[in-house]
């Protein structure tokens, strides 16, 4: 068993996207994407039981990229450069939170955000990759092509040594 000082060290920071936790909707989508929970998360993983590390990257699917864009359309809250006049274009090309670079992943789950800091995230690999021998062949010959093909191995896995250092956030209304 572990101790509960141990405990703490393995908590990650989840939050739905309402302010009332126990009476959340049923519906995961019945709130829009709020400022005020995605600072919430930043500000709890700052706090006791948390690593309080700073987080330096968001990762979302691209339909939840589309729900920030949203928030952020209204102009009250985007920052935009007026030093001079440049080329127009209504979409968004590098978009951040608090200064925290986002980056768009098609298999992070819907209508989730995930508060990470890549510090404490590695790789732990069993065998680097290799091209394999297979049938005593490093290239083999495709039947009915003029073509080869080879296989690569690579044992690996990416593990998380301090889960407590990163956040997640759930529960918003997500396009798509």
């Amino acid at each position: 068993a572990i101790p509960e000082a141990g405990l703490a060290r393995l908590r990650a920071c989840v939050r739905r996207n309402t302010l009332g936790e126990a009476n959340a909707p049923a519906n995961n989508g019945a709130t829009a994407l709020a400022q005020t929970r995605m600072e919430a998360v930043l500000t709890e993983l700052q706090e006791a039981p948390f690593s309080g590390k700073k987080i330096d990257l968001l990762v979302m699917r691209p339909t939840t990229r589309q729900a920030y864009v949203a928030l952020i359309s209204n102009g009250s809250s985007l920052y935009t450069t007026t030093d001079k006049a440049r080329h127009g274009d209504v979409g968004v090309a590098d978009i951040s939170y608090n200064g925290i670079r986002m980056m768009t992943d098609r298999h992070c789950g819907r209508g989730l955000i995930l508060f990470l800091h890549t510090a404490s995230w590695k790789l732990a690999q069993l065998k680097s990759a290799d091209i394999e021998d297979i049938d005593g062949n490093v290239l083999s010959r495709v039947p009915n092509y003029d073509a080869y093909e080879g296989h690569v191995s690579w044992y690996y896995n990416t593990i998380c040594s301090m889960p407590n250092a990163n956040g997640a956030l759930h529960g918003f209304d997500y396009p798509g």
